[in-house]
């Protein structure tokens, strides 16, 4: 009979400790959740105030490199504006909307400059990835390189894409990071030639 006792009090303690253990376990994914969520919270703001922190700025003067490697100063004041898209051929974000942008750029290609700004030498891409990419899919979009890291330092680039919508004083008018969808991409551009 104590023996009884015994197993039976031993298994009520078994399964209040692992009902202990699996209760800490989920406070801890809930926790370990929240700080995520804090975190991607945290990083949301800080591109947020990225973007506007160039918004109504002149753009900078960029030194690129074209596909026959020449340096090339692009000028910003013209008579048109100007959508530059600073991407890389590993982000799978830029995969999504490259193709986005070369249909806009097709559109609008006799009221809009397009240039994309391929940023050499972060994580892995060289000017062959990014006009192998390029080329694979038949963008039309004007392809410049970033492999003195020209662009990145002197744009802070938190994360690509980066699009940089240019009026034709040279003013930046808007900045998108990461993903757009096409429709608001495709007012956003309208509003640049208006």
């Amino acid at each position: 009979m104590r023996l009884g006792r015994l197993l039976y009090v031993g298994i009520l303690i078994v399964f209040l400790l692992l009902g202990l253990y699996i209760r800490g376990k989920e406070k801890t994914g809930n926790f370990e959740s929240k700080i995520k969520h804090a975190i991607k919270e945290e990083y949301l703001r800080d591109l947020e105030q990225y973007a506007s922190s160039w918004e109504k700025r002149e753009m900078p003067k960029l030194l690129l490199a074209d596909l026959n490697d020449e340096t090339v100063s692009l000028s910003f004041k013209s008579n048109i504006p100007t959508v530059y898209v600073v991407w890389a051929s590993w982000c799978s974000d830029c995969r999504k909307e490259l193709p986005i942008l070369d249909k806009l750029y097709k559109k609008y290609e006799n009221k809009l400059r397009f240039v994309g700004i391929s940023l050499v030498g972060h994580n892995g891409e060289t000017i062959i990835k990014a006009s192998s990419y390029y080329r694979d899919n038949n963008f039309s979009i004007p392809l410049y390189f970033d492999h003195e890291r020209n662009v990145y330092n002197l744009l802070k680039v938190k994360a690509v894409p980066t699009l940089f919508l240019v009026n034709k004083s040279g003013i930046i008018e808007k900045v998108f990071i990461e993903s757009i969808d096409e429709k608001e991409l495709d007012t956003a551009l309208n509003k640049l030639i208006s």
